[in-house]
């Protein structure tokens, strides 16, 4: 018994030799030791098979309790503080942010500049419910362009009505009957009381607190337009999105970006419909 826990313990000495003979440093931490090897040599038997004389343990013992203590710097390098406190990463955006229309909206975009009577008919309503419901006036005006411009007779394949196209069963659930539909005001109440339930779930799924819907981050702005489109799950994104509600996200942003849709504009004199970069700003 006694053979055996001279074994264990000139085992554990042999392990911790061999540990202050390595040297190793990574990008966290440094470290050093002395690296003077312990007098040990021979061989150890279980039991009664060959023995280690006790003047040898001894030397052992006596050059353990001698050897230095590890020391160790703890803390990261400064160059690897950005890597392991860098900000959180958000989520991607749906399409890359348009920096001018393509060929096939300038046509779009030169027709409606020139008819302010049409696009602004209907600012005053526009603005009325964004600030029912906390929206941003000019992307609630962005989606009616990209739907329906400006048309409240409008009516898609899937049955979509009136100026932000919205399908009667939608309406009927923001309260609004779905005959009343192209009813200008009524279609606006309906758009964008869905809208703000979009706005309500993107908020609480991304933890946006106290900011302002009309402050979204770009981010988020375009998905609650890809769910305005696609439906309530396009918020998420999980298995990306269609190529048609891209196309869509782009087409709001467009219009988001011109000035067709700036708000409650006052008369100004006439001006040229089209910038030379073919962007209206």
């Amino acid at each position: 018994m006694r053979n055996r826990a001279k074994f264990i313990l000139v085992w554990f000495l042999s392990a911790g030799s061999t540990l202050a003979h390595s040297q190793t440093r990574d990008d966290a931490f440094s470290f050093s030791r002395n690296r003077r090897p312990l007098p040990f040599a021979g061989s150890v038997a279980d039991g009664g098979g060959g023995a280690i004389s006790v003047a040898r343990l001894n030397q052992v013992f006596d050059a353990a309790r001698s050897s230095p203590r590890v020391e160790f710097t703890i803390g990261p390098e400064p160059e690897l503080l950005p890597r392991l406190v860098g900000p959180r990463r958000q989520p991607g955006l749906v399409v890359p942010v348009p920096e001018e229309p393509p060929r096939a909206y300038q046509r779009t975009f030169r027709a409606l500049s020139q008819r302010r009577d049409r696009t602004d008919r209907y600012d005053p309503l526009i603005l009325k419910y964004s600030r029912t419901h906390e929206l941003d006036p000019r992307l609630v005006k962005s989606i009616v362009a990209a739907e329906s411009e400006f048309n409240p007779e409008a009516v898609s394949p899937k049955h979509a009505h009136g100026l932000m196209q919205v399908l009667v069963r939608t309406a009927e659930g923001m309260g609004v009957r779905g005959e009343a539909l192209h009813d200008p005001e009524q279609n606006i109440v309906a758009g964008t009381a869905y809208l703000e339930t979009l706005f309500r779930s993107a908020w609480r799924t991304f933890k946006l607190g106290e900011l302002p819907y009309s402050d979204a981050p770009m981010w988020v702005m375009q998905r609650i337009i890809a769910a305005y489109h696609a439906g309530p799950r396009a918020i998420f994104g999980r298995r990306g999105w269609f190529r048609q509600t891209r196309h869509y996200v782009r087409r709001v942003l467009l219009f988001y970006r011109s000035t067709i849709t700036d708000v409650n504009r006052r008369p100004a004199e006439p001006r040229p419909a089209q910038s030379s970069a073919g962007f209206f700003f």
